[in-house]
């Protein structure tokens, strides 16, 4: 299925197996990039926040200044940010037919 293909190019380009529960690692990343699309930063003392700021960063789908903390999405985070919400938004279209 179309919707298969596109998890497994999510999941790939975020650099995960996939196993367990992939919808739910995919809403994770979602939510994260969500609030640093928002600019609701979190905390120094977060440290999941901080790792997964520098692990995107170096993944290429942040970029920042001075802090990893404030960073922001590049253009392939966005890309990236809009292929989950198109994924999640079909997989919802699912669970309502």
């Amino acid at each position: 299925a179309m919707d298969d293909s596109l998890e497994d190019t999510i999941l790939s380009r975020i650099g995960v197996c996939g196993c367990g529960d992939p919808v739910d690692m995919i809403n994770y990343v979602k939510g994260m990039l969500d609030d640093i699309n928002n600019e609701k930063f979190h905390g120094y003392d977060d440290l999941p926040y901080m790792f997964f700021c520098n692990w995107f960063d170096n993944k290429g789908f942040l970029e920042h200044g001075i802090s990893v903390r404030c960073c922001w999405l590049s253009e392939k985070g966005k890309e990236l940010l809009g292929d989950m919400n198109r994924h999640l938004a079909t997989l919802t279209e699912g669970d309502q037919k």
